[in-house]
């Protein structure tokens, strides 16, 4: 017995599947491809809706996955699921090194609070890697709040954790590579 209904609602205000750097959209909002490729990580949950957040157009896509477990003892449980999405291929070395940090102690059982939402899997049909959605505020909004110089003391407190993780990472990004992509999207 199958406890998936009949419809789920996709939402995608960008019209991704028109996208013609990334064709795997139109499966990645497929409930029912959805819910195969995703069936390892979702332990028998329902897909109940698909919403795409953002879009940059043949560059990357993000996509909210909402499940719901029809069988939890006390009511349904939800669990929002973001896939992000690249159009050249799989991120694996973000996914990898996202799991690197959770796994250094930047997990839900982090002593201090710091810590990022939780590393789900990839979905390589899709170009896709997974992880929880969590609740929260962006911090750009209660900066210039009165508790603005507490959350500073806490972002500064998360930058020194993240730099002192040991995580290794290839990846640099100077003042001039963004000075460059400023250039490129000012001018296009």
């Amino acid at each position: 017995m199958s406890l998936r209904s009949d419809y789920v609602p996709v939402v995608d205000p960008f019209g991704v599947t028109r996208d013609p750097a990334m064709p795997f959209l139109a499966d990645a909002l497929d409930p029912l491809a959805v819910e195969r490729e995703f069936a390892e990580y979702t332990g028998g949950m329902v897909l109940r809706a698909v919403r795409v957040t953002r879009h940059k157009p043949g560059r990357r896509c993000l996509i909210e996955y909402q499940f719901i477990d029809a069988r939890a003892l006390h009511g349904r449980d939800t669990i929002i699921l973001l896939g992000k999405a690249r159009a050249r291929s799989l991120d694996q070395t973000g996914y990898e090194t996202t799991q690197a940090f959770w796994d250094a102690g930047f997990d839900s059982n982090s002593p201090d609070g710091i810590m990022i939402p939780k590393p789900v899997g990839t979905v390589p049909a899709f170009h896709m890697w997974l992880q929880r959605k969590v609740p929260g505020v962006l911090a750009t909004q209660l900066l210039p709040t009165s508790s603005g110089t507490g959350l500073a003391r806490r972002v500064a407190a998360a930058a020194m954790k993240l730099h002192q993780s040991g995580v290794p990472s290839d990846r640099r990004h100077t003042p001039a590579d963004e000075m460059r992509i400023l250039n490129e999207r000012l001018t296009t």
